[in-house]
């Protein structure tokens, strides 16, 4: 519309100039333009100049970041004059989100502000994100943990909130702060309420309020699968699991060592904290089986046949059979499936 007014005003001079010198005398030519000239030059001024850039200024911002609710027209096009760049042109997209232009109506928006830009080809296009910091219920729960621990809650700490927070989006770039501003904890019943804030520097955007319990942990190590007294615990058969320290018997098993190598006195389940009276030492022998008993002389050394009439492991004395005599004596587990008799008992020992 204004470069069209332009035109006119332009055509309208170019007219006149061309009517004067046609019909008028000179003396007349030059009273007449002294009297057009200021009437031209009042329109000229009234109309208003039209806000264009060059095509050579102009740049198109391929990707486009904004923290406001709207995006600017400086924020598409680089090289504006400020009158231009800050004109909000089309709403922004939701917080944490982005939206592409397309080369169609990037041009259309050029237009609309009489910019001298076209697009190259129709794949041209701006993506435009909206900034936006996000404050999870995980990043609260860090706050909050790190704030008991300043009041001397130590240990592996679980924290079992009544309700969980929803996550706060805060717009704009500058960092933003999670402070708390009250906490009461109790440490009988482990029960705490906290008020969070969500800030910016010294303003605060949100309070938060939290409650719940906050226990201490600690890690023992159990079995990953269902294991008997025949079975002996290897390294790969054990994991570790957090519960809470209030509920650990004072006899459950805290040591791999006290698990590797040595079997369940009775079926245990996978998952179930140990204690120490429910592990043994790994049965070696095992009931009913057959062994070499022997007995060790200063001379010699005898070897028999037996029965294991229990099972047993390292060390440990059971009651074998004699299948000679079929003579019942105790011996003592040495190896896998050989028990060592006593020098005392070679009487039962020896065949008659």
């Amino acid at each position: 519309m204004h470069r069209s007014l332009a035109a006119k005003s332009l055509t309208l001079f170019s007219l006149w100039g061309g009517l004067f010198a046609q019909f008028c005398p000179s003396a007349s030519r030059i009273s007449a333009v002294r009297l057009i000239l200021p009437t031209l030059l009042l329109l000229s001024a009234l109309i208003p100049a039209a806000p264009t850039a060059s095509a050579a200024m102009v740049r198109l911002n391929q990707s486009v970041t904004v923290t406001e609710n709207y995006v600017r027209l400086g924020d598409i096009f680089l090289g504006l004059d400020d009158r231009l760049s800050g004109i909000p042109v089309i709403p922004a997209p939701e917080k944490g989100k982005q939206m592409v232009l397309s080369g169609v109506q990037l041009g259309n928006i050029a237009d609309q502000y009489n910019i001298d830009w076209r697009p190259t080809s129709r794949h041209q296009n701006v993506t435009v994100s909206r900034s936006d910091q996000i404050i999870t219920s995980e990043m609260m729960v860090n706050r909050l943990e790190s704030a008991l621990r300043s009041q001397g809650v130590d240990g592996n700490l679980k924290i079992e909130l009544d309700g969980r927070p929803a996550a706060i989006h805060i717009p704009g770039s500058r960092p933003a702060s999670l402070g708390m501003e009250k906490l009461d904890y109790d440490q009988e019943t482990g029960r705490f309420q906290a008020l969070l804030i969500a800030a910016i520097r010294d303003d605060v955007i949100q309070r938060i309020p939290l409650s719940g319990r906050a226990y201490s942990m600690i890690a023992v190590p159990v079995l990953n699968r269902r294991m008997g007294p025949d079975d002996v615990i290897r390294d790969r058969d054990i994991e570790w699991k957090k519960i809470r320290t209030s509920r650990v018997h004072p006899e459950t098993i805290r040591d791999l060592e006290q698990l590797v190598g040595r079997s369940p006195r009775r079926w245990a389940r996978p998952g179930d904290p140990l204690r120490a009276d429910e592990v043994q030492a790994a049965l070696i022998v095992k009931k009913g089986t057959i062994v070499s008993m022997v007995v060790r002389t200063p001379h010699m050394t005898l070897t028999a046949q037996g029965k294991a009439l229990d099972s047993g492991s390292m060390g440990q004395a059971i009651r074998v059979i004699n299948t000679s005599t079929n003579r019942t004596i105790y011996a003592t587990v040495t190896r896998p499936d050989v028990v060592s008799v006593k020098l005392s008992d070679i009487g039962e020992f020896v065949a008659n």
